[in-house]
């Protein structure tokens, strides 16, 4: 017997207002290929390389349960606007990182952080438009490891 499925009733949600700050925990991370946005609807363009985040609202409890993603590119490195390396510093509470450092994002996973909230206006099926939440950024909660631990 295959996979049964019931159908429910859609959970709608409001968008948290933008740039509010919630506390969230770090789940998972993938590195995927998306199309660039002003390509969307063309797949004889290129794709970019990315680190995906998702994070699970803990707090407030208005939001508890609700979950954002956010992106990174792949590079890593000590240029001072690398996004990932400044939201790896951010989950690992630390100012900074040794060249050469090794990054395994799995094992940041569970770390608590604080996301700024973003939102992206986009056209639903039925020609509404809504607002989706994203992971805008990053901030420390307080250092997730030891920082001994983590060089």
């Amino acid at each position: 017997m295959g996979t049964t499925f019931e159908l429910e009733e859609a959970k709608v949600f409001e968008a948290i207002p933008e740039d509010t700050i919630v506390e969230a925990e770090f789940q998972t991370v993938e590195e995927r290929e998306t199309p660039f946005d002003i390509d969307k609807n063309d797949p004889s363009k290129g794709k970019q390389h990315q680190v995906s985040f998702r994070f699970n609202v803990t707090g407030p409890e208005e939001y508890v349960g609700r979950v954002l993603f956010g992106n990174t590119p792949v590079t890593f490195s000590n240029h001072p606007d690398c996004k990932l390396r400044v939201w790896v510093q951010e989950i690992l509470g630390t100012d900074t990182l040794p060249l050469g450092f090794k990054l395994d994002l799995s094992q940041l996973e569970g770390a608590p952080v604080k996301v700024v909230v973003g939102n992206r206006v986009k056209q639903a099926a039925d020609g509404t438009t809504v607002a989706k939440d994203f992971a805008q950024d990053v901030l420390r909660v307080t250092g997730f490891v030891d920082a001994s631990d983590a060089f």
